[in-house]
C-alpha cells in the first residue's frame, strides 16, 4: 500500500519513492514503476509512433508518455483537488456559454459540418434507414395489435409523410392508418371538451384541433386517413381486415 505522504495535494500524480532500479538502456537509476529515464524513454518516442514508457505498447501522439492499462496504476486521484478541478472546469463552461459571440461561432460551425454530410448521398441512406428502425421500435402495444391484422396488406409502421410521422402507410393504395389512444387523443365518447390532459398538457379542444389539422395536411397530399381509438382496438371480435378490403 502506499503511504499518505506519498500524495502530492497540489497535483494528480503521487511522490515516488526511488528504488534500486536501473534504466534499460543508459542505467541510471530510476522509479520502481518506470522501465527507462526520461531522456532514454524520449529517444524511442517518434513523432508518428509514440510508445509506453512502461510496457512499450502503441499510444496516441497526444498523450503523456503511458497507455489506458498502466496509467490508472501509476496515478492516484486526490478527491479535494478533482473537486476544485471539476469547480474550476464548471465555471470557465458557464463563462463561455454566456459569451454571444461563441454561440454564434459554434452554431455556424455545426452547420457547416451538417450541410457536408448531407451532401453525401451514402450518408443520406444510412441515415434514412436508422431513422426507419428507430421510429419503428417506438411502436406501441396497440399499434403491434393493429399491425397483426394489416402486416398481410402491404402496410409500413413509423415513416414520415410531409410534416408527421403516421402509424401506418400503404403507398400502393394511398391509405393511412392512426391509432388514437383514448387517454392521449382524448376520445370524444370519454371525456368532455374542457377536459385537461396531463400528459399533453392540453385540453381537449386544443388536441381535437391539432389532428384535424394532421388529418387535412394528409388528405392534401392526397391520403385517406382512417382513424381508429383504442377502446375499438380492444373490442371483443374487432377486425380490420374486412373493412380495408371495401375500401
Amino acid at each position: 500500500m502506499i503511504e499518505k505522504s506519498l500524495i502530492n495535494k497540489r497535483s494528480y500524480i503521487y511522490r515516488k519513492k526511488k528504488v534500486n532500479k536501473r534504466c534499460l538502456d543508459c542505467g541510471i537509476l530510476i522509479y520502481q514503476y518506470s522501465e527507462r529515464c526520461k531522456k532514454c524513454a524520449k529517444k524511442l518516442l517518434k513523432l508518428d509512433d509514440k510508445y509506453c514508457i512502461d510496457c512499450n505498447t502503441k499510444i496516441s501522439v497526444g498523450s503523456k508518455g503511458r497507455c489506458r492499462k498502466c496509467a490508472p496504476s501509476k496515478i492516484i486521484l486526490n478527491p479535494d483537488v478533482q473537486k476544485k478541478k471539476s469547480e474550476k472546469v464548471s465555471i470557465s463552461v458557464k463563462k463561455r456559454w454566456e459569451n454571444p459571440e461563441y454561440k454564434e461561432k459554434l452554431k455556424k460551425s455545426l452547420s457547416l459540418a451538417i450541410n457536408k454530410k448531407y451532401e453525401n448521398e451514402e450518408y443520406i441512406e444510412k441515415r434514412s434507414i436508422g431513422i426507419y428502425k428507430f421510429l419503428s421500435k417506438m411502436s406501441s402495444k396497440m399499434e403491434l395489435k393493429v399491425y397483426e391484422y394489416i402486416k398481410d396488406f402491404g402496410y409500413l409502421n413509423s415513416i414520415r409523410v410531409g410534416r408527421y410521422v403516421v402509424d401506418f402507410i400503404n403507398n400502393d393504395n394511398k391509405i393511412i392508418i392512426e391509432c388514437y389512444g383514448d387517454y392521449w387523443h382524448c376520445n370524444p365518447k370519454i371525456y368532455t371538451p374542457d377536459y385537461f390532459c396531463k400528459g399533453k398538457k392540453l385540453t381537449a379542444k386544443e388536441i381535437w384541433k391539432s389532428d384535424s389539422k394532421r388529418k387535412l395536411h394528409l388528405e392534401n397530399l392526397g391520403y385517406v386517413v382512417i382513424e381508429i381509438w383504442e377502446s375499438e382496438i380492444n373490442e371483443n371480435g374487432y377486425n380490420i381486415k374486412n373493412w380495408i378490403k371495401n375500401i
